[in-house]
């Protein structure tokens, strides 16, 4: 009789008398089906009761089918029972992907904030910053890795998948006097063995640099936005090696570029990219042969110094190339053909933000992923305090 009584056997069976067949608390049936009226859901409104005719009149329940207790809620026909079972049941595969969106999304949040955090320790007293910090890391800016040319293109080459894409600016011929200044926007692509050039409708891929293909990759102590990818030599038609030229782009984002390629090259390669951090380099340019009708012939490979200089008359956040000089400059000289200067405006050079041999402020760091589990920790302790 005593585990009679404590199974509630007793009231169960008063309740099948009655004509009910399930009873629950009002609380209790909140809880469990509250997904399945927007009224309700994410949260209720703190009246079970209430709350629990909203949810029985979006199921579809008449109210001839249940009755209201003092503090429970008593169902009379299985069907109705069923029925909030199976609702809640296809509900719930939509709950499921909202944990599911939200776990990717702070996930992928996380390692963005991981990379930005390493960004600024491979950036610091290497390059200046100028507000570079505050950009989100994204990745994939322009959904390539939803683009059915894309993804048919690296199943082809097996380059892996897509880690970073980005629109840039390529400048063209810098070492053709009538081409130079050309520049031409790009859909630019890094995966985890190649960088991939398409053009910005996603027909064609332009370029493609494996990474055993690159030398050296160069970028300006200065906070201007040009990236140089040294290249290997190649054989021509005839078996003989001949060098590559160089690739010469811009971006806004080129310090989630260079940490994000520097991981990845290190992964898929075993080793430490060949990475510097100076003012200038030796780059290969396509230029025209020397000679009375050297103009006539394909321009071939040359070996030319690329240096950045900061330069008085350029505003505000300007990074651009010295315009080739012509016969009427003073000082013209041919020779002058194997230099190419890129100017940088002093916002980007001595009046930067962030310069070189400044330690890393704490604004910058709130911008990491440790900086920002440490706001984060100061934000509570903050609202404690008050």
């Amino acid at each position: 009789q005593h585990q009679v009584r404590y199974l509630g056997l007793m009231e169960n069976v008063r309740v099948r008398r009655a004509g009910f067949a399930y009873r629950r608390e009002y609380e209790l049936f909140v809880r469990r089906y509250k997904m399945l009226s927007p009224q309700t859901w994410p949260a209720s409104s703190g009246n079970a009761e209430r709350d629990t005719d909203t949810i029985l009149a979006a199921v579809g329940i008449s109210s001839d089918g249940y009755q209201h207790g003092k503090s429970k809620l008593f169902i009379k026909e299985p069907k109705s029972l069923f029925d909030l079972e199976e609702a809640r049941e296809k509900r719930m595969q939509y709950v499921v992907g909202i944990i599911q969106r939200t776990y990717r999304t702070w996930k992928a949040r996380l390692y963005f904030q991981q990379v930005r955090e390493k960004s600024v320790k491979l950036l610091h007293e290497k390059k200046r910053r100028n507000n570079s910090w505050v950009l989100y890391f994204v990745g994939d800016t322009i959904d390539a890795t939803t683009n059915g040319f894309v993804q048919e293109t690296l199943q082809q080459t097996r380059d892996g998948k897509v880690i970073f894409a980005d629109y840039v600016n390529v400048h063209h011929d810098m070492g053709i006097p009538k081409k130079r200044g050309i520049i031409s926007s790009q859909a630019f692509v890094l995966t985890s063995s190649s960088l991939l050039f398409f053009d910005t409708g996603f027909t064609s891929v332009l370029q493609r640099v494996p990474f055993q293909e690159i030398t050296k990759v160069v970028t300006s102590q200065y906070a201007d936005d040009f990236i140089v990818v040294n290249l290997t030599q190649t054989m021509d038609k005839k078996g003989r090696p001949v060098d590559q030229p160089s690739i010469v782009f811009d971006s806004v984002r080129k310090a989630e570029i260079i940490t994000v390629f520097t991981e990845e090259y290190k992964m898929c390669m075993r080793t430490d990219i060949p990475m510097d951090f100076k003012n200038s380099t030796e780059i290969t340019v396509m230029q025209k042969p020397k000679g009375a009708f050297g103009f006539m012939k394909k321009p071939v490979p040359k070996q030319a110094s690329l240096r950045w200089s900061e330069e008085s008359t350029l505003r505000d956040r300007e990074a651009l190339i010295r315009p080739w000089p012509t016969k009427k400059d003073p000082g013209y000289s041919p020779d002058q053909f194997t230099q190419h200067d890129i100017m940088v405006s002093a916002n980007l050079g001595s009046r930067a933000q962030l310069q070189l041999d400044e330690p890393i402020p704490q604004r910058v760091l709130e911008h990491t992923a440790h900086g920002r589990k440490g706001k984060k920790k100061r934000a509570n302790r903050r609202r404690q305090n008050w």
